[in-house]
């Protein structure tokens, strides 16, 4: 594919999810808790992106130091 075309698809891609992303969050709202829609929106972005990752052929590096796994847990 032409890359001046994948940036095209990427683009409307990118923005139908975000579009999709504001009607599914509103209808399910009012039928699922935060934490599970938070739980769900993780898994499906692990289910999206950790293919490509294997694809591209780069590592996912897990933290191994302490204070790595200090700040993550903050920033959570």
């Amino acid at each position: 594919m032409n890359p001046r075309t994948l940036g095209w698809v990427l683009l409307l891609l990118t923005g139908a999810s975000w579009g999709g992303a504001w009607v599914t969050a509103r209808a399910a709202a009012h039928d699922a808790p935060a934490l599970w829609m938070a739980l769900g929106r993780f898994a499906v972005a692990a289910v999206a992106l950790l293919p490509i990752a294997a694809m591209l052929g780069r590592p996912i590096r897990m933290a191994h130091d302490r204070r790595t796994w200090i700040h993550l847990a903050g920033m959570g």
